[in-house]
């Protein structure tokens, strides 16, 4: 996801791919506890009970996910801003 949206700048497309990576992750690794049988039937009742246990889990994925996205790419824009406006050196 990051590939698609790397020239791409703004707040909207970091809130895209922190909203579309976490729920990627959210299906795929439910789906692989479903398949693996252990906890849930196989069956499709199955696979909706593994996704609403998970439900809850997946608030807390997201607003971490959301965190860490402001804190990285947040700090990075302030700190190329900051370094951009200090006085540059006279070269001698």
């Amino acid at each position: 996801m990051g590939r698609l949206v790397r020239n791409r700048g703004g707040v909207g497309s970091l809130a895209a791919t922190v909203l579309g990576s976490s729920l990627s992750f959210f299906v795929l690794t439910n789906f692989a506890v479903w398949a693996g049988g252990h906890l849930y039937p196989r069956t499709l009742a199955g696979l909706a009970a593994c996704y609403v246990a998970a439900i809850p889990f997946y608030g807390n994925q997201l607003a971490g996910d959301a965190f860490y996205a402001v804190v990285l790419f947040g700090g990075y824009s302030l700190l190329t801003r900051w370094l951009l406006r200090a006085p540059q050196p006279v070269a001698a």
